[in-house]
């Protein structure tokens, strides 16, 4: 047996890595290309240590032969195995699972069929994947879900990470990963010694099975036909053979109808297997297919496909997801804006992780969002398919502004020498199409001493917090997604939360916000036209009222009380409109008093408050 430095852990020779690398793809269809060395290393330094071996070439010789159990090679595996994973990864899987294969399945039980479901996920890892499915499953199936016989079988390689997944409790910090909307129904918030922490709840980790399989060597048992088999992310570290001896193994368990979900990365490999048929990502295509006005010219599903797309077919509009493979929307969406601007309009799931990268979009020159439903998604889909077609029309008619230049990290100083009382004044506002960028810029403009501010901006629930933090970093005025019951105070801007109206209430000299869950108003909620209707009511001409860049007409009705209730009302002119809908419903029924552009809006309102002297704001 030959001695090797006692520094290879560092930097193994090709001696050491070589015979590991084998040892690795022989047992696990791994392949480590020899830029991997210095990760090889790394991963198992301390490994060695703890054996007391001198360098890597003692611990091949080790694993070779002198562990008859496996025991070892085991630890080896988990080491080395790459186990990157979150919830909800690439959603528009998850969107084809609720809007499809699920439907589809309970019709077939609802004709007689049997009332059982059963889907393999290959690489399971900490679990994240299968219990997305398994919180799927059961929110599409609700109360019916006891009366299914249902398994998810998780598998992975790696002991290590199944038993994590098990336990099914992760850090506080990724239900960002996780609509909204399914925190209540399918997780349970960590207190005491797991505050911190979050638990996927018993029912739902009920329906997951955790083992160990190999996809390069083991096979499964016959008889079992899964109606899915996902297998993402994992065949972008096997060689072609390899491959192919994975597809094999998936086909055979996989029944005649059922679906395999690749990554995307990986949605080629099936191209030589005649018993795969590739599907794409049709359902937005369907639902936009579905207005006579708009013609879908094509359909890409990375980056590098789109530009090309772009390049031939010259679109007017583009509608890009949050999450592609190879680079993300948001860095594409900028690479577009700097070469080719034209309208784009984002889809986004309804996470604070897709908040947060729909609002870069937004500041990067994105006309209009849409979110992806997570709940009651054959309904919702219907709202989709309406709320895309609408935006996508509104979008072709919309100004590309490009990139909002970079603001000041810290907010602008208070000006000096305002000389008005901001006690009893109010300042609303109201925005959609284009309304992120157009608030941004009028907001910064506001001195710290403003007086208190009350703003809709359509926006669904869980944006409009992320959307608030953004002002409130960039603002002298103090800006927050409103609570039931903030009072409205000088410096301060309350912006209506997602999914409720927002109305003025005065007691005396105090004035504050109330939340209402009632009906949408001009399919609204917020609706612009009530909270302006409140504060005519609730102010008169102690107001000012403000109407910015937006498609429809809320607003409108709103804007002409406080009018006639003696506020000063501004509207945004066209020219700096990204749509022109909203203004110009507002000045067209007779509730702007002036039209302003968007530059001369924030000196406008403050021209505008009785006894104010602005006379040191400055741009």
């Amino acid at each position: 047996m030959c001695g090797r430095p006692t520094n290879s852990a560092i930097v193994p020779t090709e001696e050491e890595f070589v015979p590991l690398r084998d040892l690795i793809y022989d047992t696990s269809g791994i392949y480590l290309s020899d830029s991997k060395r210095t990760l090889v290393a790394s991963r198992l330094a301390r490994r060695v240590r703890q054996l007391g071996l001198p360098n890597l070439w003692e611990y091949y010789q080790h694993v070779r032969y002198s562990d008859p159990d496996g025991v070892e090679l085991q630890h080896l595996i988990n080491a080395i195995s790459t186990n990157k994973t979150h919830f909800f990864r690439e959603p528009h899987h998850f969107d084809f699972l609720m809007q499809k294969m699920l439907p589809e399945i309970s019709e077939r039980a609802n004709r007689g069929g049997r009332r059982r479901l059963r889907i393999w996920c290959g690489a399971a890892s900490t679990g994240q994947e299968p219990y997305t499915i398994a919180m799927c499953i059961a929110h599409h199936f609700g109360k019916a879900l006891a009366s299914w016989d249902v398994e998810v079988l998780s598998t992975d390689i790696n002991t290590k990470v199944l038993d994590e997944a098990r336990h099914g409790v992760y850090e506080s910090t990724l239900l960002k990963e996780i609509p909204l909307e399914y925190h209540k129904s399918y997780l349970l918030r960590g207190t005491g010694d797991f505050a911190g922490c979050f638990a996927v709840k018993p029912f739902v980790r009920k329906l997951v099975r955790f083992e160990r399989f190999n996809l390069t060597e083991d096979t499964m048992p016959t008889g079992i036909d899964f109606d899915a088999v996902f297998i993402r992310n994992v065949m972008i570290y096997f060689d072609a053979e390899t491959q192919a001896r994975v597809l094999r193994t998936v086909s055979s368990a996989c029944k005649v109808g059922g679906y395999v979900f690749l990554g995307h990365a990986e949605s080629n490999h099936t191209s030589a297997n005649t018993r795969f048929v590739p599907l794409g990502n049709t359902v937005l295509t369907k639902l936009l297919g579905e207005e006579p006005e708009l013609e879908v010219v094509g359909a890409a599903s990375d980056p590098e496909k789109a530009w090309q797309m772009i390049q031939r077919l010259a679109p007017d509009v583009m509608t890009l997801d949050v999450e592609m493979p190879k680079m993300d929307g948001v860095t594409f969406l900028e690479k577009l804006m700097a070469h080719r601007p034209m309208p784009v309009v984002m889809v986004s799931s309804l996470t604070e992780r897709g908040a947060d990268v729909t609002m870069r979009a937004l500041e990067a020159g994105a006309v209009d969002f849409v979110s992806k439903p997570a709940m009651d998604v054959a309904a919702r889909t219907a709202v989709l398919g309406r709320e895309i077609r609408e935006k996508v029309k509104a979008a072709a008619t919309a100004r590309i502004r490009g990139r909002r230049p970079a603001r000041p990290a810290a907010p602008r100083p208070r000006p000096s020498g305002l000389g008005f009382s901001a006690t009893h004044k109010v300042i609303a506002i109201g925005a959609s199409t284009g309304g992120t960028e157009a608030l941004m810029e009028v907001l910064t403009d506001m001195p710290a001493d403003s007086p208190g501010i009350v703003i809709v901006q359509h926006m669904p629930v869980g944006f409009t917090a992320s959307f608030a933090e953004r002002l409130n970093g960039a603002c002298a005025i103090n800006v927050r997604e409103a609570r039931n019951g903030d009072r409205v105070q000088q410096g301060r801007a309350l912006l209506a939360p997602g999914d409720q109206h927002m109305k003025l209430q005065r007691s005396g000299a105090t004035m504050s916000v109330t939340l209402h869950s009632t009906p949408p108003v001009n399919r609204f909620r917020p609706s612009v036209d009530v909270l302006f209707h409140s504060v005519a009511q609730q102010m008169g001409n102690n107001a000012v009222g403000v109407i910015l860049t937006g498609m429809g007409r809320d607003g409108a009705s709103g804007l002409v009380a406080m009018r006639n209730a003696g506020a000063h009302t501004i509207a945004q002119d066209e020219a700096t409109c990204v749509v022109y809908g909203m203004p110009r419903a507002a000045f067209e029924a007779g509730g702007a008093e002036r039209v302003l552009p968007l530059d001369k809006i924030s000196r406008g309102i403050l021209h505008a408050l009785p006894g104010s002297r602005p006379t040191a704001l400055t741009r």
